[in-house]
């Protein structure tokens, strides 16, 4: 089969429910690229996708390979063997291929990009004496107990998640902990799942705000 004339892009969401709602379709000339691929991409989330940004990213991994093979090779997704694959870094430097075929920006502004980092503990380096972070809590000096924690959104995310974003800043200054971290990240990535403790997610506070003002 010749794809090398064939339009071949990305639809992002589709009719459907929740999660399944964000798996990505490969469309060709405007139909369905491939049934099987179509299965594969239906299957992501029984297979560890539990998120629409990592369900969205793997869809464009695979439109930037079906695009190379169609650009470089001629070939459909399942036509590809090691003389497709080989010189594949070598096209993908623009050597020998229409760089159109990338069509993705692979660069943190484009993506919906986040990142979080917050310390397990604190540390005493001399205070009071104190060489260690493993003092009880009860008697453990706040060099210990007070751990740095920051987040950072790219441009693309705060601009699609405007929402989020407000809400997270509006906690700035408040005192949180590491009890945090779990239910709000799960909620950020779009997870629902009855794990998440609403009492400890960051994005459930100000809606609870907003509904009490």
């Amino acid at each position: 089969m010749d794809n090398s004339g064939a339009l071949i892009v990305i639809q992002e969401r589709r009719t459907a429910d929740g999660l399944d709602s964000y798996i990505p379709v490969i469309l060709r000339d405007g139909a369905i690229y491939d049934l099987h691929l179509e299965r594969y991409f239906l299957d992501l989330p029984l297979n560890g996708s539990r998120s629409r940004h990592s369900l969205r990213a793997h869809g464009y991994d695979v439109l930037v390979w079906v695009r190379f093979l169609a650009s470089a090779r001629g070939k459909s997704v399942w036509q590809a063997d090691a003389n497709g694959v080989y010189p594949s870094h070598a096209d993908s430097q623009g050597k020998s291929v229409d760089p159109s075929f990338f069509g993705w920006g692979r660069t943190g502004a484009n993506f919906e990009t986040g990142f979080w980092y917050l310390s397990d503990h604190g540390e005493s380096t001399g205070e009071h004496g104190l060489y260690l972070h493993g003092s009880p809590y009860a008697i453990a000096p706040s060099q210990q107990t007070h751990v740095p924690m920051l987040m950072w959104f790219s441009e693309t995310w705060q601009k699609q998640n405007p929402q989020q974003i407000a809400c997270l800043g509006q906690q700035k200054s408040q005192e949180l902990s590491q009890d945090h971290l779990f239910p709000s990240l799960l909620s950020l990535l779009g997870v629902k799942s009855t794990v998440i403790d609403s009492k400890n997610n960051m994005l459930e506070h100000c809606t609870a705000t907003k509904a009490s003002a």
